[in-house]
């Protein structure tokens, strides 16, 4: 169980399901409530650790969005956020994800202009943490949202 939970949205409406790779991928559980993730033991989870999706538009540019976050193992099974840090770039709508990543050799980092927030036209991905009222968590520990959100400009 993971203590972050990351919703997408495009215009007002859900767009969990234009995600289309995430990495790794027993971590997409994080677009859920529950933010059950899957791995084999928790110890195979590193406290840095890097997420990235891939979120596909038809007729619009497509995005990735890069989380890095510390996790602390709670009680052996619970993942509690300390710190996100996330920003977002285009990618080339002829490209995966999978293919960006192989072609960087694990320097994805660089292969794209990486941004807290991205303009396309008339639009604007807006990138941001919430801490929730912890009060109905287990232990009381707080729960993070990251929103991830494309608004049309005034």
């Amino acid at each position: 169980m993971c203590n972050l939970e990351i919703k997408c949205r495009i215009l007002g409406e859900d767009a969990d399901s234009m995600i289309t790779e995430f990495y790794p991928p027993g971590w997409s559980g994080l677009l859920h409530y529950a933010g059950i993730i899957t791995c084999e033991t928790i110890s195979v989870v590193v406290p840095r650790q890097t997420i990235i999706f891939l979120c596909k538009r038809d007729k619009q540019p497509n995005f990735a969005v890069w989380i890095d976050g510390d996790f602390e193992i709670v009680n052996g099974f619970a993942l509690q956020p300390q710190n996100i840090q996330y920003r977002a770039a285009l990618v080339p709508e002829d490209k995966t994800l999978a293919e960006l990543i192989l072609e960087s050799r694990g320097g994805l980092s660089s292969t794209l202009n990486w941004c807290g927030k991205l303009r396309f036209g008339d639009e604007e991905l807006n990138l941001g943490t919430t801490i929730l009222d912890s009060s109905h968590n287990y232990e009381q520990m707080s729960r993070w949202r990251l929103t991830v959100e494309v608004e049309k400009l005034d």
